[in-house]
């Protein structure tokens, strides 16, 4: 909030609200907040969302009738409705790969270090990112990544986000949107850099200033 307040981050209607709000005003919403309870989605939405659609038991016609005028996949006689669940999982995929494990030769530490297994958040500077709208997360990723949005420490979020791909945001965003696949299980790969190094991949930098062993390096709130 003090972010909109100064224009470090820009949104109109959120500046002029926050323009008319004082320090105590706006630490006092801040601890509000801070004691709602996180977003009801389940960690296990993207799995159970495969599960129904796979148990589902859609009518299929019989041999010899007409497609469905309400079916748009039934042209022509083709009554065999075309499958995205590959697609889907390979989104997945590459959020879970991205948000556990990184990309070491793209210098993208996994984005767990910062944020959480999971995108649970971890701590005041370590924003959550589960339950967050996919809408919400897809435009502030471009943001960061246009440079657009420019309140992030040391520029470290706009350094990753300028390294992924349009998908790569896309399937994150539904990934976190959906609460993240459990991933606890998954091991981690040598591609994930330990948190306290995040900062300095970002910078290109590994000096011993950027690897401070209290915690790790800090990001903005969303």
């Amino acid at each position: 909030m003090l972010d909109f307040r100064s224009a470090a981050r820009k949104q109109p209607i959120v500046t002029g609200i926050m323009r008319s709000l004082d320090d105590a005003e706006i630490g006092a919403l801040a601890a509000y907040y801070a004691t709602l309870p996180a977003s009801p989605r389940s960690a296990t939405a993207p799995a159970q969302a495969r599960s129904a659609q796979s148990t589902a038991s859609p009518q299929r016609p019989t041999a010899g009738s007409p497609p469905s005028a309400s079916d748009p996949s039934q042209k022509d006689g083709d009554v065999t409705a075309p499958s995205t669940s590959g697609s889907s999982q390979r989104d997945e995929d590459v959020a879970v790969r991205l948000d556990t494990v990184g990309d070491g030769a793209r210098a993208l530490p996994a984005c767990a270090n910062c944020h959480g297994a999971r995108g649970a958040g971890a701590g005041e500077l370590l924003p959550r990112l589960a339950g967050q709208p996919s809408a919400y997360i897809e435009t502030q990723l471009r943001a960061m990544r246009e440079g657009s949005r420019a309140n992030d420490d040391g520029g470290v979020m706009r350094a990753f986000a300028s390294r992924l791909t349009e998908a790569e945001i896309q399937a994150l965003a539904r990934y976190y949107a959906a609460g993240g696949r459990d991933a606890a299980s998954r091991p981690q790969a040598s591609g994930s850099l330990p948190a306290a190094q995040s900062r300095a991949v970002a910078s290109g930098s590994s000096s011993p200033r950027h690897q401070a062993a209290d915690g790790p390096s800090p990001t903005p709130p969303s």
